[in-house]
Parts: C-alpha cells; structure tokens; sequence
C-alpha cells in the first residue's frame, strides 16, 4: 500500500503544526531532554491538509540538503515516539531508552558492504536456499575478525553461504541494526494491533526514520531482496522467506520480551516494502524543520 499514490492523499491526523503560543510553559531542569519533548508536544495543534495536486507538493528526498534530511529525521522519530503513552513504558523500557547510543544518525557502513548485495544480485541470486541455508559458523566468525581487522575477502572464492551469514553478523555486530531503539515501541504495538489508521500513521513516517548509510543500504537490500525474489521458482526464496531470514539482524541488540517480538519485526520489516523512499512532502518538511528550531530553542544545552 502506498499512501502517497496517485490522486489525493490525505494527511488527516498525520501532520501536526506548532501553533506559537500556546501550551503552559514548563521548566526544563538541566539534563531533562523529555521535558522539552513534553513542552513541545503541548504546543501542538492536528491540522488537516488535503494534497489535490500531489505534484506539487512533494519534493524528491535525494534533493535534500544534509540539513533538512537530519531535521526530517528527528522530526519523524518524534512524531512515531509519541504514539506510545509513557504510561505503557515499564521502568526497565526507560532506563534502556535512556542508556541506549542511537547509532542511527552517525553509523558508517563499509563500501564492503554494498559490493556485497551487489555481488548477490548479480551472481548468486538464483542459489537455493540464499540466506536461508546456515553457514559454517567459525568460518563466518573468522571472516568478520579478519574483515574487522582490515582483512577483505574475495566473495567469488568464498561460499555463499559463508558471505551471507559474515553478513548478518556485520549487521548486528557493527551497525546494530537499522530501525532506530526510539521507534520499537511503536513498531511493537503497530503490529501487535494492526488497525488500518496506525499502520498508515507507520508508513507515513517510516521512509523517513532511516538517513544516511542506513537509508542507502535498506534502499539496496529492497533491491537485492526483489531480484532475489524474481528467481524464486529456482531459489525457493520469495520475498516473505528473505524477510524471515534477515527480519532479526535489522533491529538493534536488545533483550526480547517474548517471542511475539520476533513476528512483531518480521511485520515491520515486510512493511518495508510498502513505504516510499523517494518522495518527501513538503509541508512535512516545513513542520520538521519548525520542530528542530522550536525544540533547540528551550532545550538545555
């Protein structure tokens, strides 16, 4: 489903726009970044906003300035970290999102990386069973220690099978996932209850809670997983299989409640499919870039 097709698209409770003045002003005690969070939401009011020519009212993503892609950023992990009432966060939740390092703004992940998906795509995506079929583990190990240590190997001489576990482990070792800690809870409950208007609340937020090199590999993992899937008669490996397989490596290292958790994440990931990485609308770049300068301007430094 693409909520930004063609005709209108409808933004009904999506957008939110600071309306100055108003909202009781609250005292941010040093160190207390929540509290900002909190006078900023108390300043908000839901407008609606009807796009009758969607034409001209987005704007590509890749014609961004760093800048406005890193205030979209913040913005859209804002507005999908305020669906979740604090008083669903247990105190253990709390004290996890408080110590976590969000690597999401500042991960680099290796050209080594992308020549791997490119390689897949264009050589192995008809292997039975890719990324399905396990590796050995100590080769798969060994080839992370060396790659960590400088060491790059030569993926038409090492096993398939091998490159692709190295791969997952790269994954969860070295970039901790790609979905930002902030957003879980919302992916959590989404999927746990899955009614059409907060999955459309996901998708409109979604495509832009991934900057950077995280953005550039999910936009090249879609592209792999899709050619993958055109060789499916052969490999045994449609696009639900792949998602499957890789779901638990896109998600940062934390402690699993239960095993919904892992279903929870194979929905996300599946979701990933459905989402526009392209187009940006415009007013949501105007709000996130008010949401940056309003924040920053009663946030203790």
């Amino acid at each position: 489903m693409d909520i930004m097709n063609e005709g209108s698209c409808e933004m009904t409770r999506f957008v939110r726009r600071v309306i100055p003045g108003t909202g009781n002003p609250t005292r941010n005690l040093p160190g207390n970044d929540r509290i900002a969070d909190h006078r900023f939401k108390s300043r908000f009011k839901v407008e609606h906003i009807t796009f009758k020519n969607y034409q001209d009212k987005f704007i590509r993503y890749d014609d961004l300035s760093p800048v406005e892609k890193y205030e979209l950023y913040r913005y859209a992990v804002f507005m999908l970290t305020s669906t979740v009432s604090a008083n669903k966060l247990s105190f253990f939740k709390k004290i996890m999102k408080f110590g976590n390092n969000d690597k999401t703004e500042v991960c680099h992940i290796h050209p080594f990386i992308f020549k791997i998906m490119d390689f897949i795509k264009t050589k192995r995506a008809n292997y039975h069973g890719i990324f399905r079929c396990s590796g050995d583990y100590r080769a798969s190990t060994r080839l992370y220690e060396r790659f960590i240590a400088g060491d790059v190997f030569d993926l038409n001489t090492t096993d398939v099978r091998n490159i692709v576990a190295f791969f997952k482990i790269y994954l969860k070792k070295k970039v901790n996932g790609i979905f930002s800690f902030d957003i879980l809870d919302t992916l959590y409950e989404t999927a746990k209850h899955r009614s059409s208007p907060s999955i459309n609340y996901l998708l409109f937020y979604l495509p832009f809670c991934f900057v950077g090199d995280k953005r550039r590999f999910l936009i090249g993992l879609i592209d792999m997983f899709k050619e993958i899937d055109q060789h499916k008669n052969e490999n045994d490996m449609p696009i639900p299989n792949l998602v499957r397989c890789i779901a638990p490596s896109l998600f940062p290292d934390t402690r699993l409640k239960s095993i919904e958790t892992v279903f929870y994440q194979t929905w996300a990931v599946q979701k990933l499919f459905d989402i526009d990485l392209e187009k940006v609308p415009k007013p949501l770049l105007e709000f996130s870039h008010v949401y940056v300068v309003e924040k920053s301007s009663f946030s203790i430094c």
